[in-house]
């Protein structure tokens, strides 16, 4: 059975797995940060700890190539420090923990009374031999490309990417990544671990815990991917069903419901209005001021909308964006783009592309075989992941990769009822073989419950 936690109370039972006690062990190729490299996270934590981490990049090759993790640790604050650290594994693929890290943890002190936070850029991401293809993508902030030409743009830059890459694309996916995580422990007399994935981050902990189950203490995992769901498969179909609570949820408030009445319709109404006229629209980016004509694709919206419904706070925009755009005005649906793209025109990329690429097209891909649209949303993802994996270098997972978990370690898991991308039924699902489990299921929250 579910159990429902109110939105605002305190996400307390975070602590919960962490209240059993289990002293530091030497950290020898541990110390502290170089402050010109670790600006921002030691302004969050000073007492900051980092090292290089070398790990051969094939095992099975280990004279060929070796490359650097970028290992953080994130010393407990109180005198009694236990031995079992909390690691956070991050989203994606290819978001690197170095990067979200710290300012995550940081709104939870309670986890760092009494144990290390340990944060490593998984292989290929962040400072850990970073597959993330800095080439020329198409600018984000384009709205009039259409999902196929935005694939062939997508396409064109993966294949300069590729050819600049000192790596071996085929040594990224999770198996070897999470085996670089049990080195990591070792190396520096760790106990076993307290797992805390998000998102991508549930499925590699849950990798971890197959290869070494000895080696885990508890998980939490939020926004959950079970082994047997394909990242790219329900994209599209899960995305209509979130959005029918955004409908769902207008309806429920008089005041909504008067001022924006059958949302569906309106969409429908924005998308047909874009299709029958092509012209140039003038709009405004909302940080830089700088204004842009262009012919907006159809589907734009349904992408933005989306994308927005990762969001709880941007997803609350949607029933006016869409009763604007259906009377042909599109500032607010573009802004909310600009906003979900980064509204800083020079922001780097979150995501590793490089690296999700060889994840995706070693795992998911293998098995997914046919694109499923829903009546409102495509699946670009796996349009864009199919076209990639037909040159991408991939090492095929195992034949039993994707069979469920079985374990009685102690797990808490934690999913929002307007999650877009993993909703409650994927939670539920993982539960079902993992007999030791929890799952809080939160009625506002979207994705990433522990990240409101």
């Amino acid at each position: 059975m579910k159990n429902y936690l109110p939105l605002n109370a305190p996400f307390t039972l975070l602590l919960l797995l962490l209240a059993l006690p289990i002293s530091l062990k030497a950290e020898p190729i541990l110390s502290p940060c170089n402050p010109d490299e670790n600006t921002r996270l030691l302004r969050i934590e000073p007492d900051s700890l980092c090292a290089r981490v070398p790990v051969p990049e094939s095992r099975a090759n280990p004279e060929h190539r070796s490359i650097d993790l970028r290992v953080i640790v994130m010393p407990a604050t109180g005198k009694t420090i236990e031995p079992d650290p909390i690691v956070l594994l991050a989203a994606g693929p290819g978001q690197a923990a170095a990067e979200f890290g710290p300012a995550f943890i940081s709104r939870y002190p309670e986890l760092r009374k009494n144990r290390d936070i340990l944060l490593i850029d998984q292989r290929g991401t962040g400072e850990s031999n970073s597959l993330a293809c800095q080439q020329e993508f198409e600018p984000l902030q384009n709205f009039e490309l259409s999902g196929q030409t935005a694939t062939e743009h997508y396409i064109n830059a993966l294949k300069q990417c590729l050819a600049t890459l000192d790596a071996d694309p085929t040594q990224y996916t999770t198996p070897i990544a999470m085996d670089d995580l049990e080195y990591t422990r070792q190396l520096l007399g760790y106990g076993p671990l307290n797992l805390f994935g998000i998102s991508y981050g549930t499925r590699a902990a849950l990798v971890y815990l197959r290869r070494h189950p000895s080696s885990v203490r508890s998980l939490i995992l939020d926004a959950v991917v079970p082994m047997d769901m394909l990242i790219p498969e329900h994209i599209a179909t899960d995305a209509e069903s979130a959005f029918a609570t955004v409908i769902a949820d207008c309806r429920a408030q008089p005041a909504c419901d008067q001022a924006f009445p059958d949302l569906t319709s309106k969409l429908e109404a924005a998308v047909d209005l874009l299709s029958a006229k092509k012209q140039k629209i003038s709009l405004v980016h909302p940080t830089s001021g700088k204004t842009y004509q262009i012919e907006v694709d159809p589907l734009l919206i349904n992408r933005v909308i989306r994308g927005a419904m990762y969001d709880r706070n941007l997803r609350q925009l949607l029933p006016l964006a869409i009763d604007e755009a259906s009377k042909g005005r599109l500032q607010a649906i573009v802004t909310i783009g600009f906003l979900l793209n980064g509204a800083n025109e020079d922001a780097k990329p979150v995501l590793s592309i490089g690296m999700q690429n060889s994840v995706l097209c070693s795992e998911d891909m293998q098995q997914v075989s046919t694109q499923l649209d829903s009546l409102h949303f495509d699946n670009i993802l796996f349009s864009m992941l199919k076209a990639a994996c037909q040159f991408w270098p991939s090492n095929p997972v195992a034949e039993g990769f994707f069979k469920p978990i079985v374990s009685d370690t102690p797990v808490l898991l934690a999913s929002g009822v307007l999650d877009p991308v993993t909703p409650p039924k994927y939670g539920e699902k993982a539960k079902q073989t993992l007999t030791n489990a929890i799952h809080i299921v939160v009625p506002g929250g979207a994705h990433g419950t522990t990240m409101l």
